[in-house]
């Protein structure tokens, strides 16, 4: 009833959103006597992030090129992660079968991470059963090794940055230079409560910092009883948070998931983070480990 109506409504203002466009577009590309006076038009055609396409577009651009060749897709089937919208990562892995003329040509150098990241991103790739093979290689030499460290829950996670970043700062790396990187703005939500928990000064880029009122009310509920905050006072902690990525062609650090099974991705977390529910943050001297760390190393 309410599509009915959107639909109805969208028809008397005579206006058209960006399912309609995709739909007529379709049409029109799809026609046998408007598609090929279409495909005459365009000399060639670039698709980028051609791993995020849905049917529709894939109909499109087979529309567009029906006797013309003169196409390109760039993107990388590692990120193909919005199933939920309709894309998939099988149109970009059947793109040479589309048009078997295709040259397929990989870019591997990497401007961006250094080797050791770059050597667990290549094993992981390496799993995978279906996939354009990649070797990924990078201009930049040394670099630490990267860890990974399983933790019981979104906010172990948050106190074991945090401990990592006081212990930094003690071994003489100042606040400002240190950073966390996020997938989403809003998987900061909780790392947020603990840094201010601990009154750790940090700045964030990218999304919307979480309201010093509100982040005082989750603080008052989520601080143990008698707990006391780390006299931590010194500025510039840098707390990034992008909500774009570029694929392996571009970097290849990893990222942490976007949806989160547990934590402030959900309408549920996002409740416990204003302070709504009484959420307990674990103790930095808990004497059960927040997070492990499996016997794993890159190759």
């Amino acid at each position: 009833m309410l599509f009915k109506a959107y639909s109805a409504r969208k028809k008397v203002l005579g206006v058209i959103d960006l399912d309609d466009l995709l739909l007529y577009w379709r049409a029109l590309a799809t026609d046998d006597v408007i598609g090929p006076e279409l495909e005459r038009r365009f000399d060639h055609v670039l698709i980028d992030e051609y791993q995020d396409v849905n049917g529709l577009q894939v109909d499109i651009v087979t529309g567009l090129r029906r006797t013309c060749r003169e196409v390109t897709a760039v993107g990388d089937d590692f990120q193909a992660i919005y199933g939920w919208r309709a894309a998939s990562v099988e149109h970009i892995l059947g793109f040479p079968s589309q048009f078997p003329d295709a040259t397929v040509i990989n870019l591997e150098r990497n401007y961006r991470s250094s080797q050791p990241i770059l050597d667990v991103a290549n094993e992981l790739a390496a799993q995978a059963t279906r996939a354009f093979p990649k070797q990924l290689r990078s201009q930049q030499d040394g670099g630490a090794q990267p860890e990974l460290l399983f933790c019981r829950d979104e906010s172990a996670q948050a106190v074991e940055v945090c401990d990592r970043v006081l212990r930094a700062r003690e071994h003489g790396m100042e606040l400002r230079q240190q950073a966390v990187l996020m997938r989403t703005s809003h998987d900061s939500a909780l790392l947020e409560l603990e840094l201010a928990r601990r009154q750790i000064p940090f700045v964030k880029y990218g999304g919307l910092r979480y309201p010093r009122g509100r982040a005082r009310q989750g603080l008052d509920r989520a601080v143990p009883a008698g707990g006391q905050p780390s006299p931590t006072r010194s500025p510039g902690f840098a707390c990034f948070s992008s909500s774009t990525a570029s694929g392996p062609r571009a970097r290849a650090a990893p990222s942490t998931s976007s949806s989160p099974p547990t934590g402030t991705g959900s309408p549920d977390g996002r409740r416990r983070a204003s302070g709504s529910r009484r959420t307990r943050v674990p103790s930095p001297t808990a004497s059960s480990p927040r997070c492990e760390r499996p016997g794993l190393s890159p190759a």
